[in-house]
């Protein structure tokens, strides 16, 4: 018959694409698992896995947020045993997945993590105002802190999009819905440096590059 878990892991290699890291944070769930039902050497076979029901799983459950164990690394280690089983069930080599009748725990969003006005500053002072390099990657921090766009938003820019004059720039957002974001004067300012001076350079190096 094999290993159940080896047949698992390869077939989330091959058909679902698992990378490495995937795979081995879903050998660690299991085996955890499986140690916590009594099987500390190997897989547990088809009947031993037949007998599992979703008291178990629960128990499992509270086991792991007795020792700790935050909601979200409960969500995850479920997800891997839910996974698992589902692959037996797929398969036909059990007809009962005794996950199908346990929750998974909620997890409460993450609030983002906001940078302090002086760290925004030694952030945008870091790139080097002396070399081309560093007068784009300024332009493109300032325009980023003063207009609050996402960095795809940034990267989609083109330069008719740019009007320095009125200080304003528009962008293409999500469901290609446009708005006009009015940015600072620092921003104004490192724009004009990148488009007067560095990407000129820039642009002539890529074409010497280029032949």
């Amino acid at each position: 018959m094999g290993d159940l878990m080896e047949e698992f892991l390869a077939y989330m290699q091959v058909n679902k694409g698992a990378s490495r890291h995937t795979l081995n944070a879903y050998a660690g769930d299991l085996n955890q698992f499986f140690a916590f039902l009594g099987y500390e050497e190997e897989t547990p076979g088809l009947e031993a896995l037949a007998a599992v029901d979703h008291r178990a799983v629960r128990r499992y459950m509270a086991f792991l947020q007795a020792h700790g164990y935050s909601r979200r690394s409960v969500a995850r280690k479920l997800a891997s045993i839910r996974s698992f089983f589902r692959f037996l069930c797929r398969e036909e080599r059990l007809d009962r997945n005794p996950i199908r009748g346990v929750s998974t725990p909620k997890v409460g969003q993450r609030l983002p993590r906001h940078l302090q006005v002086e760290e925004v500053q030694a952030l945008v002072e870091k790139p080097d105002p002396h070399t081309v390099l560093g007068q784009r990657d300024r332009a493109i921090l300032e325009v980023l802190y003063a207009s609050g766009l996402r960095v795809s938003e940034l990267c989609a820019l083109d330069l008719a999009d740019v009007d320095a004059s009125d200080g304003l720039v528009r962008v293409r957002g999500k469901g290609g819905k446009e708005r006009v974001v009015p940015l600072g004067s620092a921003a104004i300012a490192a724009l004009g440096v990148y488009l007067n001076e560095a990407r000129p350079r820039l642009l002539a190096g890529a074409g010497a590059g280029g032949g």
